[in-house]
C-alpha cells in the first residue's frame, strides 16, 4: 500500500509542475535577426488520398504562453500536406476546438470529438485541463497525442501519449547531479503547496537513483531578496542548485546567486531565463544550465524548419507555439509508414505500440516511441529524454543537447 501512495503522488508531479512551465522553449537568437529560407521545407509532395480527420484542443489564444499555438498547429498540418505527402498519402485535416482553459469546455471538447467518428485522435500541445479530456477520450479509444500534457490520469489512462517527459524539471538537477558525481543538492522553488509538495515526494526517488540527497528550499512568492535561500543552499553543502520558478522569482534568486559569488553548478528551467532582464542580474545567466522542452537552435535542421513553416503560412511571432509544432508533426511522425486505413482504431493500435523510436521534433536529436514506457513513474511518457543547454550572459541558450534520463525515475523495488 505504501509504494502504491507513494506512486501516485509521484504521478501528481508533472500536474503540477505543468502549472510552471508550460509553454517553455528555448531561444537562442533572435528569430527575426536573419532571413528565413523557406526552400529547406523542400520539394512539394502533395497529400491525395482521403482526408485523416484530428482534433486539435488547446486553451485559446486568450491564454498567455498560447497565443500563436493554435495557428502554428495548422500551419504544421499544411506544411505536412504539401510538402510530408501528409500521413502516408493522407492530408492531415484538423478541428479546432477551445476551451479558454476551463475544465467543463475541455471535457466538452473531448465528448465532440467521441461522437465525431470521423476524428481518430485527439491533439494538443500544453492543454490546461488534460485529464478532464483524457476521462472522456481514454475509455472511447480515442487517443489523445500531445506535446507536454500533465496530469495524473494523463500519465496513465490508456490510449493517451505524452511525447515529452514532463518531470525533467526535477530530473534535469538529478541528471546534472549524477554526471558530476555531486552527492548533495538544492532545489530553490517557489512556495506553493501544489509543487514544493510533490517535488518532496518526487525528489527523493530522482536523486536517490542518481546517487545525491536534495534539499527542497521553498520561498514565498514576492520575496524581493533571496540571498537567504541560497545561503542555506550553501549551508547544506549543495553542489548543484535548482531555481525552480518564472519571473521576478527567478531574478532575484539570480541575483543572490551572483551577490554570494556562489561557483556550484546552476540549472534552471527556460522560463527562469528572460533576456529582457538579463542586465539586471550582475554576470547574467552565464554558465547556468537549462532544461528546456523545445529546442529553437538555429542550426538545427528542425528549427529552421519550423521557422521555413512561420515564414511560409504567415503565422508571426509564432516561437511560443512551438509545442504546437512539436505536436502535429510528432502525430505524423509517430503514423508514418503505417500500413492500412487509418482509423480511430488502427491509430491507437499504433501509438499504443510503436514499432521504433523516431526524432522528437525540435528535441535536439531526442528520441520518442509511444508504449516503450521510459519513464516508470509517468508510464504514458514516450521519451525519457531531456533537452539541456547552457545559457551566457544574456540568456542566450546554446549548446543544446538531448540526454536520457529514464533510469533515474525507476521504481523502487519492494
Amino acid at each position: 500500500m505504501r509504494s502504491q501512495r507513494r506512486r501516485k503522488a509521484w504521478l501528481a508531479l508533472p500536474a503540477a509542475m505543468s502549472l510552471v512551465v508550460a509553454g517553455c522553449s528555448s531561444s537562442d537568437d533572435d528569430s527575426d535577426s536573419t532571413t528565413t529560407d523557406t526552400s529547406v521545407l523542400g520539394a512539394a509532395n502533395k497529400a491525395t488520398g482521403a482526408p485523416v480527420k484530428v482534433m486539435y484542443e488547446a486553451p485559446g489564444s486568450q491564454l498567455p504562453n498560447h497565443t500563436q499555438e493554435i495557428e502554428v498547429a495548422k500551419a504544421t498540418a499544411s506544411y505536412i500536406n504539401e510538402y510530408l505527402g501528409g500521413i502516408n498519402g493522407h492530408p492531415i485535416e484538423i478541428q479546432v476546438c477551445e476551451d479558454g482553459g476551463q475544465v467543463g469546455p475541455a471535457r466538452e471538447c473531448a465528448n465532440k470529438a467521441v461522437a465525431d467518428k470521423n476524428i481518430v485522435a485527439v491533439l494538443s500541445a500544453t492543454p490546461a485541463n488534460p485529464d478532464a479530456i483524457v476521462s472522456v477520450t481514454s475509455p472511447a479509444g480515442l487517443s489523445f497525442f500531445s506535446s507536454a500534457a500533465s496530469g495524473t490520469k494523463t500519465a496513465t489512462l490508456p490510449n493517451t501519449h505524452v511525447l515529452l517527459n514532463g518531470a525533467t524539471v526535477v530530473g534535469v538537477p538529478a541528471y546534472l547531479a549524477k554526471e558530476s558525481g555531486a552527492k548533495n543538492a538544492a532545489i530553490i522553488t517557489i512556495d506553493v503547496p501544489i509543487a514544493t509538495g510533490q517535488i518532496k515526494m518526487l525528489a527523493p526517488l530522482v536523486f536517490g537513483n542518481a546517487g545525491a540527497t536534495q534539499e527542497t528550499i521553498p520561498v514565498p512568492i514576492g520575496t524581493p531578496d533571496m540571498t537567504s535561500a541560497v545561503q542555506t543552499a550553501l549551508d547544506k553543502k549543495a553542489e548543484v542548485i535548482h531555481i525552480l520558478g518564472a519571473g521576478d522569482f527567478c531574478v532575484a534568486a539570480f541575483k543572490a546567486i551572483r551577490t554570494l559569488g556562489v561557483k556550484q553548478q546552476i540549472t534552471t528551467i527556460d522560463q527562469c531565463i528572460d533576456k529582457k532582464v538579463a542586465d539586471q542580474i550582475p554576470g547574467g545567466y552565464e554558465g547556468v544550465k537549462v532544461g528546456v522542452t523545445a529546442s529553437l537552435d538555429p542550426k538545427a535542421q528542425d528549427t529552421k524548419v519550423f521557422n521555413a513553416v512561420l515564414e511560409k503560412y504567415g503565422v508571426k511571432d509564432g516561437q511560443d507555439g512551438s509545442l504546437g509544432f512539436s505536436s502535429v508533426l510528432g502525430f505524423q511522425r509517430a503514423l508514418t509508414g503505417m500500413e492500412g486505413d487509418l482509423t480511430r482504431e488502427s491509430v491507437a493500435a499504433r501509438l499504443n505500440k510503436m514499432p521504433a523510436p523516431v526524432d522528437v521534433p525540435l528535441g535536439a536529436g531526442g528520441k520518442f516511441q509511444c508504449g516503450s514506457k521510459p519513464v516508470a513513474v509517468v508510464p504514458n511518457s514516450c521519451s525519457g529524454s531531456a533537452v539541456i543547454g547552457t545559457a551566457d550572459k544574456d540568456g542566450n541558450i546554446g549548446d543544446l543537447t538531448a540526454v536520457q534520463m529514464g533510469d533515474l525515475f525507476a521504481m523502487p523495488k519492494g
